[in-house]
């Protein structure tokens, strides 16, 4: 079977033919067709974005970038070893979050999300209220220490063995407080109370 002549000017099927003949006289063009296609595309863009189900769907994916930025936020601040408990429920409710998302409960899921970047934020401020007291605390009982160590300056010989324990004992003090640097608090209180022995039979001995 013969095909039928295409206009040649669009490119339309016969049964669009006429209207390519017609529509110009009307001062219609392919150009302001196209317009109207794109005209008409973006508004059926706005009334999509104004559904109920995109706009959950949309607040869904918002409060899940704020939740999973608040939920590694508190794992770099230290949630996970100062405030296990909240980090692992902020982690346990946006998972759980990501479940309903998957069914397509974003409602649900953008509340829960929600909730969970709130248990975030609050693990992480636990865990830094936790930090400055350990830190707070190691530095104090360092501090007794570096007085102690000052006090019996005066009645340490100028040279020999105690000389050098002496000297030892105040470089053990600086250990100390590049542990607190680090946040090694594990290990600061076990030797404060092995250093406050040391310094103790050491002041026996001037």
């Amino acid at each position: 079977m013969a095909s039928l002549p295409r206009c040649t000017r669009c490119g339309l099927a016969p049964a669009a033919l006429l209207l390519c003949l017609v529509l110009p006289l009307s001062g219609f063009t392919l150009a302001s067709g196209r317009q109207l296609q794109k005209e008409i595309q973006e508004k059926l863009e706005r009334i999509r974005e104004m559904s109920p189900g995109v706009q959950a769907m949309e607040d869904w994916r918002r409060a899940r970038r704020e939740a999973e930025a608040a939920v590694e936020a508190a794992r770099e601040g230290g949630a996970r070893r100062y405030a296990a408990d909240g980090l692992a429920e902020a982690e346990d409710l946006l998972a759980l979050a990501k479940d309903y998302a998957w069914k397509k409960a974003y409602r649900k899921a953008a509340y829960l999300a929600r909730t969970a970047g709130a248990k975030a934020k609050a693990a992480q401020e636990a865990a830094a209220a936790a930090r400055k007291t350990l830190r707070d605390r190691a530095l104090e009982e360092i501090r007794a220490l570096a007085e102690r160590l000052e006090g019996l300056a005066a009645r340490v010989p100028a040279r020999g063995p105690l000389a050098k324990e002496y000297a030892e004992l105040r470089l053990a003090v600086a250990d100390l407080r590049h542990a607190v640097a680090l946040e090694q608090f594990d290990e600061v209180h076990p030797a404060v109370v092995r250093l406050r022995a040391r310094i103790h039979r050491f002041s026996r001995r001037l």
